[in-house]
């Protein structure tokens, strides 16, 4: 534009501006967790292009992206598991030490149930 202008008479040098390079990033190394997590969360075409770079989506990091959302739920499952067997572990503790009192269970108080 600034050339048109310069053409028709006005100084369009005036208007020019110096825009500085921006240095090339890669977007992410392929085969790389980032990569893969990203990919995952994709929801659009224009997010898994920008994920993969433009790349192919039949590489091993497509197939890796797709089954990152079930392990997480599986992990999420097996933790959610594993804090209700501690609770329950804790109450068996608690009730095998009201057993050892060897008490009546209507001598007991509610402090010590």
């Amino acid at each position: 534009s600034c050339f048109f202008l310069t053409q028709n008479g006005y100084d369009g040098l005036a208007l020019q501006v110096e825009v500085a390079k921006v240095k090339n990033r890669t977007v992410i190394v392929p085969h790389s967790r980032e990569r893969i997590a990203l990919m995952a969360e994709a929801k659009t075409h224009g997010q898994l292009f920008c994920a993969t770079g433009g790349g192919h989506v039949t590489s091993d990091d497509f197939f890796k992206a797709t089954e990152l959302p079930l392990r997480k739920k599986q992990i999420k499952k097996m933790e959610d598991d594993k804090k209700h067997r501690q609770n329950m572990e804790v109450r068996l503790n608690e009730g095998r030490k009201v057993l050892e009192k060897n008490k009546p269970v209507e001598s007991l108080t509610g402090v010590e149930l």
